[in-house]
Order: structure tokens, then C-alpha cells, then sequence
């Protein structure tokens, strides 16, 4: 039982529990959970509503923990008993001659410590009559960061800690301090910053409300207002919206810097919650096309490996990392980073081919044999003294599809995996095709420093589990010339 005794309604555990079976009722006329609990004019307005009185005292029955396995009528008896009691108390308070509002910490202090049994029913009646005479939300946030940041009683401050927390979750009170921002991705950065993250903190303005909450709290623990930032974060992460809209590559560094961070802030991180909504989130950008889209911002194929890489160490989803692994298969296949890195010295493509190599060394999911085999055919393309067979020269040639390579047989528009000046690997084909048949083909470029639309007559030289590799002829001789420029 969170409540035994009229004295444990109004601690902050209590106010909690009142706040979310009140919250409906409460925030519509412009009062916190908290100020319902110590205001006597509000109590009088509820008992006044038979309905109200009788919803109220079942929800906050229903929601008391360890009741000993008495009937709900019984626990529900004991809550209204209770909660006669504790209005009577309040009801003789707010008659006593306090002292005048607006309340301050130095007050409220005084009050707590002068009566230990009483003393909290004063401040809390002199700060709700405070609360209930300023004229809006950002006055009543305004007041309780002053108090917060000045007080130092901790009665007094755990108080003020529940009722910024109610305030950080009513609609109206926290799109004052979410300034109405509806980016996912601005409003965490709200979130991280109150919660203690020093990073956030900086991107906030002078003139944010925000700003004042992390003053006032100065770095201490405020559990309720970090479990209100949990909640807020909770709710954006469980939601489909995209941390970023139409942007993959910013949507998956955010990914990756929300974990980082919400990970190092122990008051958000204890329930491993968050980072597990971010790791579903991962997973499913890595398992859907947008994959090829984080993909095309990386021009150069050795720098395309290496991001492959570290998606594969942080994604946990086993689709998604089989995914991750095809795609480091097909790379390796055109994989030259002399061709990458034009222009470099000696020392930069050896440190290149040695990353690499360190990155595939460490993973902890790529087998063993293919470590090795990775590990060999770098070594080879690293080597330019090392022949040149017809194989490696075929492979050096080729070039991964972008995200908007294409050909299209039949009318069918299939996804372009590797073409070079002489073949093409695209799949998969959901229509008939075997060993030597030849087809008419339309290639359709768009990569960065190349566009092309062009025909040819194609023979199928290949066919594994619908993908499908075709040597091919240009049909026109003007599209020859501005491929075979492009791969020269």
C-alpha cells in the first residue's frame, strides 16, 4: 500500500498516484495532481460531484500495490476513509493564518522543518495557494524551478521534483517547454538535456524554458522529472514516426547518438528500454530497402565496407545482420580500393586496405573461413605486383548498383547489384530464364557522376537462387562510348 495513514496522501509517491487517476479531470481547469491534493476549494468541488468523487477514489483503489488480498470493496473503503481524513486535515491548514503567497523556498523550508509531523501540509498548502494564483502554465513551471533551484530541504525539493514531472507531462504545460516542437529528433535533444546530457544542454537557447529547468536542477537527482523525460522519450521512440523525415543517413546517426547517449545517463538507461525501442528501430531501417540509400552516401566501395562493418556490429536483429552480410559478399566482389583512392599515396591505400582488414579481424560475426577469405582477397588487391587474370580483371571492372539502378526486361523492373562495360548481376528475376538465353535489356543509370539509358542483347551466363549474371553487347555505339569513359 502506497497510502496507511491521512499523512502519507500528500507525500510525492501519493501525489503521483493521485495525479494519474485525477489527470483527466485536472488539467482541463488548469491544476496539477499535486495542487488538487492540498487545495481545499478543489476538494469541496469534487465531493460536490458525486461521480467524480466515487471515479477518482476506485481508480486510485485499483492502483494501490500490495493490498494483502482484500476485495476491491474493501480497498476501496479504506481509500475514501483515508481521503476524508486527509481533506480534514488540509481543510484545518488552509484555514490557519499562513503566510501570504507567493511562496518561496525560504518559506517552505521553514515550514518543513519547524513541524515535523505538520510541517509538509503547511508548505504544500501555501505553495498550492501560490500555484493557484498566477495566471498560467509557464508561471506555475516558472515558481517551482525557482523553489527547486533555492531550496534546500529535501522534503521541500522532492515535492517540487512531482509536481515539475506533472507539469513536464501535461499537454499544455509541456508544449511550453517542448516550445511546440513536433521533431522527434529536437524534442529528445529536450529530453537528454534535462535528464543531465551536457551535449544537448549546449544546443539549448538562452531564452529556453529548457534552459531553466537544467539551471534549477544543477545536476542533482530528481528522479520523478528524469521518469517524466524517460516516459516523453519512451512514447516519441514507440511511435512510427522517423527521427528523421525522408533523410536515412541522419536517421540512422541519430539512431546510433541516441543509444550512445541515453546509455551513458544512468536515470534513463536503468530499465534498457530506450536503447532496446532504438535497436528495433536499427533493425528495421537495416532489413528494408532504405539500407541502399545509407549505402549510396558512401561513394567509394572500401568506404562502403567499412560502414557495412560497423552496422554489423551494431544492429542485433539476425535478419538484419544475414542482410549485412550479402551485402559485404557483393562488395567484396568489386572491392578495389587502389581504383577508390586515385590519386593517393602509397601509405594511404595501405592504411585504407589495413582498416579493413582490422574491422573484419574484430567482428564477432563473420565466420572464421570467411575471415580468412576476406582477409586473402585483400591482401591480393593489395598487391600490385600480383597477375592479372582474366577473374580479377572482370571483378576489378565491375561497380555496385546505387539505389536507383535498375534494368528492365519485359516490361520488369529488377534491381542492378554489379554492372561493369561487359556484364550485369541483377535480381532477383521473378520471370523464366536459363543457362544461354539471350534477352533484350534496358540498363538504367543514375549515379553520381553518371546517368545512362541504354539498350543491349544480353546472354545469361549465371543463375544463383534468382540472381541472375548476363554477359551483354551494346546496341548503341554512343552509349558504349560514355560508359566505357565512366569505368576508365
Amino acid at each position: 500500500m502506497i497510502c496507511k495513514n491521512p499523512g502519507d496522501v500528500v507525500s510525492p509517491p501519493a501525489c503521483e498516484l493521485i495525479f494519474l487517476a485525477t489527470r483527466a479531470y485536472a488539467e482541463p481547469i488548469g491544476i496539477t495532481g499535486t495542487e488538487l491534493v492540498f487545495r481545499s476549494d478543489i476538494h469541496q468541488r469534487i465531493l460536490n460531484d458525486g461521480p467524480h468523487y466515487q471515479e477518482f477514489t476506485q481508480k486510485i483503489a485499483s492502483l494501490q500495490s500490495g493490498t494483502g488480498g482484500r476485495s476491491a470493496p474493501e480497498r476501496l473503503r479504506e481509500v475514501m476513509k483515508l481521503a476524508d481524513e486527509a481533506m480534514e486535515q488540509i481543510g484545518n491548514v488552509t484555514k490557519m493564518p499562513l503566510t501570504n503567497v507567493p511562496a518561496s523556498s525560504a518559506v517552505l523550508d521553514k515550514y518543513g522543518q519547524q513541524d515535523a509531523t505538520q510541517g509538509m501540509l503547511f508548505a504544500g498548502v501555501t505553495l498550492a495557494k501560490s500555484l493557484a494564483s498566477l495566471p498560467g502554465w509557464r508561471e506555475k513551471i516558472e515558481l517551482c524551478l525557482r523553489i527547486l533551484s533555492t531550496s534546500g530541504f529535501e522534503p521541500v525539493i522532492a515535492m517540487t521534483d512531482q509536481i515539475l514531472s506533472e507539469l513536464f507531462r501535461i499537454r499544455p504545460a509541456a508544449d511550453l517547454l517542448f516550445a511546440g516542437e513536433t521533431d522527434v529528433a529536437v524534442a529528445s535533444r529536450i529530453c537528454l538535456a534535462i535528464a543531465g546530457d551536457t551535449e544537448a544542454q549546449g544546443y539549448l537557447t538562452k531564452a529556453s524554458l529548457a534552459l531553466q529547468w537544467v539551471a534549477a536542477i544543477q545536476a542533482r537527482k530528481m528522479p520523478r522529472i528524469f521518469a517524466a523525460c524517460h516516459g516523453r522519450l519512451k512514447e516519441m521512440l514507440e511511435s512510427p514516426r522517423p527521427l528523421a523525415r525522408n533523410d536515412t543517413p541522419r536517421e540512422w546517426s541519430l539512431i546510433v547518438n541516441l543509444r550512445r547517449r541515453i546509455g551513458a545517463l544512468p536515470d534513463l538507461d536503468s530499465h534498457k528500454d530506450l536503447r532496446g525501442l532504438l535497436s528495433r528501430r536499427a533493425n528495421s531501417l537495416i532489413a528494408s530497402p532504405k539500407l541502399m540509400e545509407l549505402l549510396a552516401q558512401e561513394y567509394m566501395h572500401s568506404r562502403r565496407i567499412m560502414l557495412v562493418l560497423r552496422l554489423l556490429n551494431e544492429v542485433s536483429e539476425p535478419q538484419a545482420k544475414a542482410k549485412l552480410l550479402t551485402v559485404i559478399n557483393d562488395l567484396f566482389e568489386t572491392l578495389d580500393v587502389r581504383r577508390d583512392m586515385t590519386g593517393s599515396d602509397t601509405k594511404e591505400i595501405a592504411a585504407a586496405f589495413e582498416s579493413i582488414i582490422a574491422a573484419i579481424s574484430a567482428s564477432q560475426d563473420i565466420a572464421p573461413s570467411r575471415k580468412n577469405a576476406f582477409v586473402a582477397a585483400l591482401k591480393a588487391k593489395a598487391n600490385p605486383a600480383s597477375p592479372q587474370t582474366a577473374a580479377n580483371k572482370r571483378q576489378n571492372d565491375r561497380t555496385a548498383g546505387g539505389p536507383d539502378d535498375f534494368i528492365v526486361i519485359d516490361g520488369q523492373k529488377i534491381k542492378l547489384k554489379n554492372w561493369s562495360p561487359q556484364g550485369l548481376l541483377f535480381g532477383p528475376f521473378n520471370g523464366y530464364a536459363a543457362l544461354g538465353d539471350k534477352l533484350t535489356i534496358t540498363v538504367l543509370i543514375r549515379q553520381p557522376f553518371l546517368t545512362a539509358n541504354y539498350e543491349v542483347d544480353a546472354e545469361v551466363v549465371r543463375i544463383i537462387d534468382g540472381i541472375i549474371a548476363v554477359r551483354y553487347k551494346f546496341k548503341d555505339r554512343a552509349a558504349e562510348q560514355k560508359v566505357r569513359a565512366f569505368f576508365s
